[in-house]
């Protein structure tokens, strides 16, 4: 049997002469992404192919001349041709179920050569559930670009599964178990969007929640939801979130209105963004996210219209994206 060499097991970092195919690069690899390993020290033209095991290193199968030192079971990666250098890149999908240390073994099949071995972590993707309203849907104003939505999947990376659940028009009414049937996204739910969008991505390590650009007007309600009101409905969404399984929630004041807004309608802003930040600081699982209210100004909508433009998406997730990033 091939002896590990102790720097590759305790540092994951030593360099040895290749005399054999070795794994040598490996991305931050994620449980459900694709992957990407890069092996050296294999002869010009070789083929190579590398196999992994959950259970340790130790005297593994053989086939013929080929003996692996992983303890099975053992689990085919996959192959590839190595180049004029000698190296080879693989690139494929990871299940799922892959989490955890897992330990690689590249084989060279003509000339028969077994490479040493290399540990690697698999990580499990964080995954992130965006509760909101059309503007959580993407829906934006001219110019129009990607949804903010979109930006933040895009900025956090593989490591991260993000899944928005907006539904346009909805209020935290809506969102709450107090409202029974309601109506937003054009649709009639019962009894209730929370469990019929929400309840099925569910559990998540980080819930985000911006809510309260309908709630201040009223839109597909019978009037503006008073101050009072939005902070009842909003304690019920986070206290149903952190119970179905949400890690960690995260709270976005809603955004701010055009200057021709009535005196009512902004005052009622106003009085939810301090419910926002109160709800925040009640509990350590709930944090606040970006002060929407401030991270968007007059450049980042269309006139009058509540929904951001391509800029104010753009600005509104990258700011998310960065606040997820920091938890």
């Amino acid at each position: 049997m091939k002896t590990v060499s102790p720097c590759l097991i305790l540092a994951f970092v030593c360099v040895e002469a290749a005399a054999a195919p070795a794994v040598r690069s490996v991305a931050p690899l994620y449980s459900g992404s694709r992957f990407e390993l890069s092996v050296e020290g294999a002869l010009s033209g070789s083929d190579v192919r590398v196999f992994g095991s959950f259970a340790g290193v130790g005297e593994g199968p053989c086939a013929g001349a080929l003996c692996l030192d992983l303890l099975p079971p053992v689990i085919d990666i996959g192959a590839a041709r190595a180049d004029d250098t000698g190296s080879a890149e693989l690139v494929g999908d990871a299940p799922a179920s892959f989490v955890g240390l897992m330990y690689l073994q590249a084989v060279q099949l003509a000339p028969a050569e077994v490479g040493s071995v290399w540990p690697v972590n698999i990580w499990p993707r964080k995954r992130v559930l965006m509760i909101g309203d059309s503007i959580t849907e993407g829906q934006q104003s001219l110019p129009a670009a990607y949804p903010y939505a979109t930006v933040v999947a895009s900025l956090l990376g593989e490591g991260y599964d993000v899944t928005q659940v907006g539904c346009g028009g909805a209020t935290t009414w809506d969102w709450s178990s107090f409202g029974g049937v309601t109506l937003c996204g054009g649709e009639f739910w019962e009894p209730s969007v929370y469990e019929a969008r929400a309840i099925p991505n569910l559990p998540v390590d980080i819930a985000t929640v911006m809510l309260g650009t309908n709630d201040a007007t009223g839109f597909f309600e019978p009037a503006p939801i008073p101050p009072a009101d939005y902070r009842l409905n909003l304690i019920d969404l986070v206290t149903n979130l952190l119970e179905d399984g949400a890690a960690r929630v995260m709270l976005m004041t809603p955004p701010p209105m055009c200057d021709s807004a009535d005196a009512a309608t902004v005052a009622r802003l106003d009085a939810y963004r301090i419910i926002v930040n109160a709800i925040c600081d009640a509990d350590e699982r709930v944090v606040c996210g970006p002060d929407v209210y401030r991270v968007l100004g007059d450049e980042d909508f269309q006139g009058c219209d509540v929904h951001p433009n391509g800029i104010g998406h753009l600005h509104l997730g990258v700011a998310v994206a960065e606040a997820i990033k920091g938890l």
